[in-house]
């Protein structure tokens, strides 16, 4: 009885850790974006942002550089993006304001 509970104390943290790390989020770029834009129905200001991947459901997070501000977005993957060897940020401006269409 002993050994299954050191057994199970040991494997339970560990199952813990594995399950942590691979919901970690994956940064991809880091950018100095000149404008204030949008994501999603989220303003961020002009400023530097850190964009990330979310595992496991391709979900993109755009960060600000001091933390307190941050958008999440779904992914939909495209074949054309699949190809491209640099990852990149496409705004779109409509009047005077942008917002992010691409990562």
């Amino acid at each position: 009885m002993k050994r299954i509970h050191t057994l199970t104390t040991i494997v339970l943290p560990l199952t813990a850790l594995s399950f942590y790390l691979q919901a970690q989020e994956r940064p991809l770029l880091t950018a100095t974006v000149p404008f204030a834009f949008g994501v999603a129905n989220v303003s961020l200001p002009a400023g530097s942002y850190t964009v990330s991947i979310l595992p496991p459901y391709n979900m993109i997070q755009v960060q600000s550089a001091d933390g307190r501000k941050v958008a999440t977005i779904t992914a939909i993957p495209s074949q054309r993006s699949a190809n491209s060897t640099q990852a990149k940020l496409v705004f779109h401006r409509f009047g005077n304001e942008y917002f992010l269409t691409q990562v």
